[in-house]
């Protein structure tokens, strides 16, 4: 079960009534690892049905699909289960399509479906993230607490920041 401090986060993204975070990207810092599994299964227990799609391969929940052949096709398989992980297949062979109208389409297609798509980049610096950050509505970085968190990409989006340590949440919205 995910701790009491990200299942706060988790509320903490869902409740922001002017700005609701739908489609977010989750990010971490080279030496974090990944949490993105932890914060799907929280948003997911909320009763919100959430999608995973992970570009950077890093989830270890069971997965179905195939980013790089549902990002050529451009539309999400129609899903009704609680958490749905997308592979990455070889999406890493075709970065540029990260770019392209098709992801863009893929987004739309499991947004209009779902409550929350998570899109799992891995490190906040690399091109995977800097080039979602400006298709999402907000992002999710994992980072060290006291550790300043660079903004990714040009986008302005809200940020929320998820410590390691699940007691060392960062349970508040920055504007990046």
């Amino acid at each position: 079960a995910p701790s009491d401090s990200v299942r706060e986060v988790a509320l903490t993204l869902l409740s922001d009534q002017h700005r609701p975070l739908k489609l977010m990207l989750a990010t971490h810092g080279k030496d974090a690892p990944a949490s993105a599994d932890v914060l799907a299964k929280a948003i997911a227990a909320t009763g919100h049905r959430t999608v995973v799609l992970d570009v950077a391969g890093v989830s270890r929940l069971p997965a179905t699909g195939d980013l790089a052949t549902l990002v050529f096709d451009g539309t999400a398989p129609a899903t009704e289960a609680p958490l749905t992980v997308v592979a990455p297949g070889t999406i890493d062979e075709h970065e540029d399509l990260l770019l392209s109208p098709r992801m863009r389409s893929l987004l739309d297609s499991y947004s209009a479906q779902a409550d929350v798509v998570l899109v799992v980049s891995g490190p906040r610096d690399g091109y995977a993230a800097r080039a979602l950050a400006g298709l999402v509505d907000g992002i999710v970085t994992e980072a060290p607490t006291g550790t300043a968190v660079p903004s990714i990409g040009d986008a302005d989006r809200g940020v929320i920041v998820v410590a390691p340590g699940a007691d060392d949440a960062h349970r508040g919205r920055a504007e990046s």
